[in-house]
């Protein structure tokens, strides 16, 4: 840069002579040069900086599903496990039950029937809340009405009826169960830490290009409040479920809102 400044600035020609037109623009062009150098050298240290923290990032979320998924496929060989032996439990005492009854003993034979249908019923209820299969077959709405979780939702009588929209069937399995998760951590959550009846909404749907889900769950009276230690609570347990989706959760006055997005969309 020098070279060229000097070669096209007017000089006297006479040994040692001192041009200061010249001189100020190579100062200029030598400072302007140092400071461009140092400026790109910083912009490149912050830019491999910032990719390296949006990688890590990325990273920690995808490791965040993984382990998401192998969590549920556990619980999904162990629900099938126990399946097995309700099936074989239910065998044996129909097979006992038959014996009774060819011998003359009706009576014990329907009490006994009584007992074990009871019993199978909530063995069933119990092994869906270790993981819902039925969630494979009919999607996340269902899965959250027919199994163990909405029997024992109705129970408490705390629970108004459900407001679900779209169809949770395109969003990806494993998106499901974690949204399935996250909703049934929320509703235990305000039903052993605030008072009145809740409100669950949840709508499936498509924005832009990525779809997604927004549940909201709160009290069902407007003018409640959530207390400061259930909002903590609340971002502490539900947080993790909602950042390993490319979502977020926020806790809205009386009610706790989390989205979700499917990441084979995003």
């Amino acid at each position: 840069m020098n070279l060229f400044v000097r070669v096209g600035t007017p000089v006297t020609g006479l040994p040692s002579s001192f041009d200061l037109e010249s001189f100020n623009v190579q100062l200029i062009a030598a400072l302007s040069g140092t400071a461009l150098l140092a400026l790109g050298s910083r912009i490149t240290h912050f830019y491999h900086q910032c990719t390296f923290h949006a990688s890590a990032g990325r990273q920690a979320i995808s490791n965040a599903r993984t382990s998401n998924s192998v969590g549920e496929r556990e619980l999904r060989n162990r629900a099938m496990d126990l399946r097995r032996i309700g099936d074989g439990l239910e065998s044996a005492l129909s097979e006992t039950i038959d014996w009774l009854k060819v011998r003359g003993h009706h009576d014990m034979a329907s009490s006994l029937l009584h007992v074990a249908t009871v019993h199978s019923r909530k063995f069933r209820e119990q092994t869906s809340m270790v993981y819902p299969t039925s969630m494979e077959h009919v999607g996340l709405y269902l899965a959250l009405q027919i199994g163990g979780v909405g029997d024992a939702w109705q129970q408490t009588a705390r629970l108004e009826r459900l407001h679900l929209s779209g169809d949770p069937c395109r969003l990806d399995l494993d998106l499901q169960l974690n949204v399935y998760r996250a909703m049934t951590e929320a509703v235990s959550l305000l039903l052993e830490h605030e008072k009145g009846n809740l409100m669950i909404r949840a709508r499936c749907g498509r924005h832009g290009t990525t779809r997604g889900v927004v549940v909201t769950i709160g009290a069902a009276d407007v003018r409640h409040r959530l207390s400061r230690s259930t909002v903590t609570m609340a971002m502490g347990r539900l947080s993790g479920r909602t950042q390993a989706y490319g979502g977020t959760v926020q806790c809205l006055h009386n009610r706790i809102r989390m989205s979700f997005a499917d990441p084979s969309t995003c």
